[in-house]
């Protein structure tokens, strides 16, 4: 069982609370069962592999506007 996890952070605070959504490389993040956004904005890559390599943003929105981060992921290793 490979248990491997990267996890990216991304607190935003705000009123009414900002809605968090994240991207990778500008666009939506794949539907695969591996990239999970927790509850507290947290994204979460399960059994990470070359292909999640690049920009990952998260975006933080309310009433207010919005917010972008930015953070970059990179690969090194062996795959197996």
């Amino acid at each position: 069982m490979n248990d491997r996890v990267v996890s990216l952070t991304c607190t935003a605070t705000g009123l009414p609370a900002p809605k968090i959504t994240w991207r990778k490389d500008r666009q939506s993040l794949p539907r695969d069962g591996r990239h999970v956004v927790r509850d507290d904005g947290t994204l979460d890559i399960l059994q990470p592999r070359a292909e999640d390599e690049g920009t990952y943003e998260c975006m933080a929105r309310n009433e207010a506007g919005e917010v972008i981060s930015e953070a970059s992921l990179r690969f090194e290793g062996i795959e197996g």
